[in-house]
C-alpha cells in the first residue's frame, strides 16, 4: 500500500483532512480517470449546490407539488449530492473509512449521474400513473358543443428548427385559412361569418369579447420557448369584426406574463384599438374568487366581458399532464401557483367559474408546433403516422373544453407511446358537467395513416393538403361567389385584380371603366380585344387610357350614353352603381337595343316606380339577375340598395346569369 500522491488529492481529502489509500492492485489509468471526474463533479457540486438548495426552498418550500417541477427535481438533484458531500465531514466508524478510496469515488460518480437523469428526466414519466383508456365517456355528449375539429396544412411553417425562431416562420395567411375552415367545419355553416355568428351566441354590437391566450414563456421568449403566436390571434379578431365586432371592444390577454413585442407589435399594426392586457397593466376585479385554493382575483377583461375565447397551446404540463383548454385559465388569474396543489380538482373549480363557463365561446389549440414540458421550445413529433411533417401543423377547435383537451391527450398519447400522465384532470372535469371525456381508438386515418374515432365526441379531421388549391387567393371556397368567380376565369372573362398574389378584389366596387371590359367581353366572347381607338369620344377619356379601347367600344355598340351629354362623359372611374349594373346586364342578356316595359307594381321597397331604373330593376328581377347575386347579409330582403356600389363579386355573379354559363 502507498499513499496517494500529494497533487492528486481531491477536494474530499482536503476538506475533511484524511487521508486515504490506494489499493496496490488499483489501476493507475483507472484512478487517473476517476480522479479527475471526481474533481470535476465536487468543484460543481461545491458551487451550484448551495445555489440549488436556496432556490429549492424558496420554490418548493411552501408548495412541495412544485417538486414535480423538472427544474426543481435538478435542483433536489444537485442539494442531494452537495448534502451527501458536507456529510463527509462527520467522522465514519473505522470499517467504512476503510472503504478504498477509487470505491467511494465511483459511489459518488454514479450517485451524481443516476440523481441528475432523475431530476431532468420528463416528470411526466416520473408522475404518471397506469391511465384506463378504455372507460365508457363520462359527461353528456351534446351534438355541437362536443365536437371537435382539427384542420391540418403543411403549408402552416416551413421552419427548419434551426433557422431564425419559429414564430418567424409562420404563414400567416394559410393560418386565416385554417381557422375559416375550422369554424366552418365545427359549425356546419355556408360562410366564416356565419360560423362565426353561430359560435358567438347571443353576439351584439357593443358587446365585449376577452381573448385569453397562452404567454407561460413569455419571460424567456428570447431563448425561443413557446408561446401563442400573433399570427391565430390576429386571424381570430379578423374573424369577430366580420360580424360587427368592434377593436375597442376586444381584449387579449395573459394576466400572469408579459404580451411580448412580437405578439403586440403586430396585432396593433392591424388593429389598433384592440386591448393588449398582461401583468404590466391588469385591472383587478374588485370581487375575490375563492375555494379550495384559496382566494385569487381575476381580471376586469374577463368579468366584464360578455364572450371569452380560450386560445391554448398543445403542450404537456408536469403537474396536469397537458396544459390545454382547461388549464390555460390558471392565466386568468392573480396566482397560477394556487391551483398547483390538487391540481386535478382546481382545475375543475376554476373552469366551473361563472365567468369562464358561462362565457365561453370556443376553445382554439394553436398547434402549429407543440412540445413535451411547460418550458421548451417546439419538439419535433415523431410519429409520422399523425404528424407527417414532424410539426403538427394543426388547429384544434371546440366549444367543449374537455372534449378538446380529451382529443388532445390522445394525440400525445400515442406520440408518447403512453408517456403522458395521469388524466385524471378530465374525468373530475367532466364529472363536474363540463364537458365529454373519453379515449379515442386508432383507425385508418384520412390524410395520415392514422386517426382516432370516439363514440360520443364527434371528432373531424381536415388536411387543406388534400384540397384544391384556390385560383384567387382572397375568394376562399366558402365565399358566396366562388364559383362565379372560378367559372368565369376559367372560361377567360376575367384576369383578377392582381396578378402577384393572384387576387380579385371581390368586394371592391366596380367602376366604370372595369365594367366596360365584362359588358364588351360577354357580347363579343373571352378573347375580345377592341382596337384602339383614333377619336377622342368622351371628355374624360384620354386615348392613352388603359380603358379608352373598352369606353370606345361600349360607346359604338350601342351599350352606354355616358354619365353627362354636355360635354360628354364617361366617368371612367366612377363606381358603377347597382342601378347602372341592370342596363348593363340585360342589354348584355337581351341586346343594345332592349327597353323593358314600364313596371306596373313596386317589388322593392327602395324602387319606387316613378323612378327612371325601377323598369330596369324589376326586369332584372323577372330574369333572375339579382336575386342569387346578392351578399349573403343582404340576400332575401326586399330592398335593392340602388345607389350602392356594384362589387367585383356581384358582377360575376350577374354576368354568369346573363350568360346562361355554368358554374362548376
Amino acid at each position: 500500500m502507498k499513499s496517494l500522491p500529494e497533487h492528486n488529492r481531491d477536494i474530499l481529502q482536503r476538506v475533511t483532512c484524511r487521508t486515504q489509500e490506494v489499493p496496490a492492485n488499483a489501476s493507475p489509468g483507472i484512478h487517473r480517470w476517476s480522479d479527475s471526474l471526481y474533481h470535476w463533479i465536487t468543484r460543481n457540486i461545491l458551487i451550484v449546490g448551495p445555489i440549488s438548495l436556496i432556490w429549492l426552498l424558496f420554490r418548493s418550500g411552501g408548495k412541495p407539488s412544485r417538486l414535480q417541477y423538472p427544474c426543481q427535481q435538478m435542483a433536489a438533484a444537485q442539494s442531494t449530492l452537495f448534502l451527501g458531500l458536507l456529510f463527509q465531514k462527520i467522522p465514519l466508524p473505522n470499517r467504512i473509512s476503510r472503504i478504498p478510496t477509487i470505491a467511494l469515488r465511483v459511489l459518488l460518480i454514479g450517485l451524481s449521474l443516476l440523481l441528475i437523469n432523475l431530476g431532468t428526466i420528463d416528470a411526466l414519466s416520473a408522475s404518471s400513473s397506469p391511465v384506463d383508456t378504455n372507460h365508457a365517456a363520462i359527461g353528456t355528449a351534446d351534438a355541437q358543443s362536443s365536437k371537435v375539429v382539427r384542420v391540418h396544412s403543411s403549408k402552416s411553417n416551413d421552419w427548419d428548427f434551426s433557422s431564425g425562431t419559429y414564430y418567424d416562420h409562420i404563414d400567416q395567411d394559410e393560418v386565416q385559412r385554417m381557422l375559416d375552415r375550422a369554424v366552418i367545419e365545427l359549425t356546419g355553416q355556408p360562410t366564416t361569418r356565419s360560423a362565426w355568428q353561430s359560435i358567438m351566441v347571443g353576439f351584439v354590437s357593443g358587446d365585449k369579447i376577452a381573448i385569453k391566450i397562452n404567454n407561460n414563456n413569455a419571460r424567456d421568449d428570447g431563448r425561443g420557448e413557446l408561446n401563442t403566436n400573433q399570427q391565430i390571434i390576429i386571424a381570430v379578431i379578423s374573424g369577430l369584426k366580420d360580424i360587427g365586432a368592434t377593436e375597442s371592444d376586444i381584449s387579449v390577454y395573459d394576466v400572469s406574463r408579459q404580451v411580448i413585442p412580437r405578439q403586440r407589435d403586430p396585432i396593433l399594426a392591424s388593429y389598433p384599438n384592440v386591448w393588449v392586457i398582461h401583468s404590466g397593466n391588469v385591472t383587478w376585479d374588485s370581487q375575490p374568487f375563492t375555494g379550495s385554493f384559496g382566494s385569487v382575483k381575476l381580471p376586469t377583461a374577463l368579468t366584464e366581458a360578455d364572450h371569452l375565447i380560450n386560445i391554448h397551446l398543445m403542450k404537456l404540463h408536469s403537474l396536469a399532464s397537458l396544459t390545454g383548454a382547461l388549464k390555460n385559465h390558471f392565466g386568468t388569474t392573480s396566482s397560477p401557483s394556487a391551483f398547483h396543489n390538487n391540481i386535478h380538482d382546481t382545475i375543475s373549480e376554476l373552469n366551473s367559474n361563472p365567468h369562464i363557463r358561462g362565457k365561453i365561446r370556443l376553445n382554439i389549440s394553436e398547434a402549429i408546433y407543440g412540445a413535451f414540458s411547460q418550458g421548451s421550445k417546439p419538439q419535433r413529433f415523431s410519429n409520422t403516422d399523425l404528424f407527417p411533417e414532424g410539426t403538427p401543423n394543426s388547429l384544434f377547435l371546440s366549444v367543449d373544453p374537455v372534449a378538446i383537451d380529451s382529443v388532445m391527450y390522445d394525440h400525445f398519447d400515442l406520440e408518447r407511446n403512453g408517456n403522458v400522465g395521469p388524466d385524471t384532470f378530465l374525468h373530475v372535469a367532466a364529472t363536474a358537467g363540463l364537458g365529454v371525456h373519453e379515449h379515442g381508438s386508432p383507425v385508418t386515418g384520412s390524410y395520415t395513416p392514422l386517426d382516432l374515432s370516439y363514440s360520443s365526441i364527434d371528432y373531424v379531421n381536415v388536411s387543406l393538403d388534400q384540397e384544391p388549391t384556390l385560383t384567387f387567393a382572397d375568394v376562399p371556397f366558402d365565399h358566396w361567389a366562388h364559383d362565379y368567380v372560378e367559372t368565369l376565369y376559367q372560361n377567360g372573362f376575367i384576369a383578377g385584380c392582381s396578378a402577384e398574389p393572384l387576387l380579385y378584389c371581390p368586394e371592391a366596387t366596380m367602376t366604370r371603366a372595369e365594367s366596360s371590359v365584362y359588358v364588351e367581353r360577354g357580347i363579343h366572347g373571352a378573347d375580345y380585344l377592341p382596337n384602339e381607338p383614333v377619336v377622342q369620344i368622351f371628355d374624360d377619356v384620354q386615348l392613352h387610357e388603359w380603358f379608352a379601347k373598352w369606353a370606345d367600344a361600349l360607346w359604338t355598340d350601342g351599350y352606354t350614353a355616358g354619365c353627362n351629354a354636355v360635354p360628354l362623359r364617361f366617368c371612367p372611374v366612377g363606381a358603377h352603381n347597382r342601378a347602372e349594373s341592370t342596363v348593363f346586364f340585360l342589354r348584355m342578356l337581351n341586346g343594345s337595343d332592349f327597353v323593358p316595359p314600364e313596371p306596373t307594381e313596386q317589388i322593392y321597397l327602395d324602387v319606387s316606380i316613378r323612378f327612371w331604373y325601377s323598369k330596369w330593376v324589376t326586369a332584372a328581377h323577372e330574369a333572375g339577375l339579382i336575386q342569387p347575386c346578392e351578399d349573403n347579409s343582404n340576400r332575401g330582403d326586399s330592398f335593392f340598395r340602388p345607389f350602392d356600389g356594384l362589387t367585383r363579386a356581384e358582377a360575376a355573379c350577374m354576368m354568369i346569369q346573363a350568360k346562361g354559363l355554368s358554374p362548376p
